[in-house]
């Protein structure tokens, strides 16, 4: 049985990784919140993974609904919510510090504030767009979370983050991460003085409090709603839609890190490794071949 997850920015999602990561073999898990850790760490990305049968966790900010197409038995999706004032004060918060890190200026508040309207459902919907058909942002949302056997909550993390723990069969721990240790000050102004009167959030309130009603209380999901998503993970596969959205990521990923740069030279000297180990290979095919003729 495969997880796989989407890690709505400032969701609690770094602290369910991370202990996941803490109990599990690497071989065994795949993650997307941090592109620029892979990437240090010498893991793969999932275009480049040898084998797919032995991942059981797949967990992210770039996950996508095209991923689901290389693996082989039934998934399970999961996702996290937090209300939303909440979540886009961390935001910005996070953001501002993450910045000033990497050298970068900040942004212009009132436009950090626009560019993140209706987050959580534009995140969930855009992950999972066959899911998540017509309507509104929280329609399609909700459509996608009628997909998953587990919403967690920020708010009841411990309590509604259980069943993924479970699934997994892992003891997590009680050690949380990236909470609190970034949120100092944004030009002077705390958390609490940030105005975010120009912050357009209908729709993820929508969501919010639906999600709560609906999903607090885990429950299997339809047989209607486990039939589309099987049907989904059957389709053919359409790897430009897959590269179009996870390459359009990680350049911004690894640009804002100051990877980008080592990222292209690494690839372009994987480019021409493997043409030549797949031209020493068609050579040798071809010697054995010829030798194997003339016996």
């Amino acid at each position: 049985m495969l997880l796989f997850g989407l890690h709505v920015p400032k969701c609690a999602g770094t602290t369910l990784l991370m202990r996941a990561m803490m109990q599990m073999p690497f071989y065994e898990m795949y993650q997307c919140t941090s592109l620029e850790r892979n990437f240090l760490e010498n893991r793969s990305e999932f275009q480049h993974i040898n084998d797919y049968s032995r991942i059981r966790l797949v967990f992210g900010h770039f996950v996508h609904e095209e991923m689901l197409k290389s693996f082989e038995g039934p998934v399970q999706l999961f996702t996290g919510l937090r209300e939303p004032r909440a979540r886009l004060k961390s935001a910005l918060f996070f953001q501002a510090a993450l910045r000033k890190r990497q050298g970068l200026p900040q942004e212009d508040m009132t436009r950090a504030i626009a560019r993140r309207s209706n987050a959580m459902c534009r995140t969930i919907a855009s992950s999972f767009p066959t899911l998540a058909g017509d309507g509104t942002l929280a329609e399609r949302a909700l459509r996608v979370l009628d997909h998953c056997f587990c919403v967690y909550f920020s708010e009841r993390f411990e309590e509604t983050a259980q069943p993924v723990y479970a699934a997994l069969n892992i003891e997590p721990g009680t050690q949380n991460f990236n909470v609190g240790s970034y949120e100092q000050k944004i030009d002077g102004r705390q958390a609490e003085e940030l105005d975010l009167s120009g912050a357009d959030l209908e729709q993820d309130q929508i969501l919010y409090e639906t999600a709560l009603e609906r999903f607090a209380v885990p429950r299997p999901i339809s047989a209607e709603a486990a039939e589309r998503l099987e049907q989904l993970r059957l389709e053919p596969r359409r790897p430009v839609r897959l590269q179009r959205f996870y390459y359009s990521k990680s350049y911004g990923e690894y640009r804002d890190a100051g990877l980008l740069d080592r990222v292209i030279a690494r690839r372009k000297s994987m480019i021409a490794e493997l043409r030549a180990e797949l031209a020493m290979y068609e050579s040798l095919a071809e010697k054995q071949q010829a030798g194997s003729a003339s016996d």
